[in-house]
């Protein structure tokens, strides 16, 4: 059975345990209420000036994708990953994310093969603007007999984050290309829904309980230096929040919201999130999700959930900003 997605103003299956580490949630992860957030990390390279409060902000140039877009248009309809999720394939693909240089794809899926629920797939492409080829599961310890999904990892690709049944764990490895070994949990005890790590690798964004003794999902952030955990500024008003994805400077966020996929940028001088506001992408009718987002903010992923019977059925998707 696949897990139930979280939704607005509603628990999750899990909800009788996440009630039980809400109110030891700020004691155990360091968190308070004077405490105000870890202001983003800058990539190196990145432009550091990406929060002037235009529309989209300034086109970072650290992927070398100067002009690929104009970040002053909003994305065009998004069009299915055929490559890596076919529209009319029965498999459930709920994330995606992709390396650097967009030439290996890191994908969850529940396509025949693996060895449980979701596993987590690799496939490779020799340039950017050719399909990928046929997933194959990630080298190493690391599927197993439950779900995992929303893997992602720094610029390196030598640390994987993911989560699995709503946990979050990390493994490593000595080559870009050589097997995992084996996980081991972050923030034990406490639930870790679509994890996202930084390209920088030193902060991380998901969705967790926020810690009032309810059962309300909203957006935090990991600062891995400190081993804080802080809910990000400016946005401890949502009702609910899901599924954040940071471009590389981190001055730029998306996430489901109960509207759909939202978008906030960083207020440099104020060190707080902007009044998020539609990011006009998405499948109508549908629950829609980021799940990766380019480094100069030009391509956003997502998956859209199909009602299929009793179940429910992801697909991948992706928006693109027209030139």
């Amino acid at each position: 059975m696949r897990p139930t997605p979280l939704r607005a103003g509603r628990p999750t299956a899990c909800s009788c345990v996440a009630l039980a580490l809400a109110a030891a949630l700020a004691t155990e992860a360091g968190c308070s209420p004077d405490y105000k957030g870890t202001p983003p990390f800058v990539a190196e390279g990145s432009d550091a000036g990406a929060s002037d409060g235009a529309p989209d902000g300034p086109v970072p140039d650290d992927a070398g994708a100067t002009g690929r877009c104009d970040r002053t248009k909003p994305f065009e309809p998004g069009v299915p990953l055929a490559d890596l999720s076919p529209p009319d394939d029965p498999s459930s693909e709920p994330s995606v994310f992709l390396s650097a240089d967009e030439l290996t794809a890191y994908l969850a899926s529940e396509r025949p093969g693996g060895l449980g629920k979701t596993d987590l797939y690799v496939a490779t492409r020799a340039q950017r603007d050719l399909p990928f080829g046929k997933p194959v599961p990630l080298p190493g310890a690391v599927n197993g007999a439950v779900d995992e999904r929303h893997a992602t990892l720094p610029d390196d690709e030598l640390t994987l984050y993911f989560e699995r049944s709503g946990a979050w764990f990390r493994a490593t490895r000595t080559t870009p290309t050589g097997a995992f070994g084996a996980p081991t949990a972050l923030l034990a005890g406490q639930l870790v829904f679509s994890p996202y790590v930084a390209a920088s690798g030193k902060s991380a964004y998901f969705t967790h309980l926020r810690g009032d003794g309810g059962s309300t999902f909203v957006l935090f952030q990991y600062d891995f230096a400190q081993a804080r955990l802080s809910e990000l500024p400016g946005l401890t008003t949502l009702s609910f929040g899901a599924n954040p994805v940071v471009i590389a400077n981190e001055r730029e966020l998306y996430f489901r919201g109960s509207g759909g996929i939202l978008r906030t940028v960083f207020d440099e001088p104020n060190r707080t999130w902007s009044q998020p506001a539609a990011a006009a992408v998405g499948q109508t009718g549908l629950t829609n999700a980021p799940t990766f987002v380019t480094r100069d903010g030009c391509l956003l992923y997502y998956s859209v959930e199909k009602p299929l019977g009793t179940g429910s059925n992801y697909k991948l998707f992706v928006a693109r900003r027209p030139r």
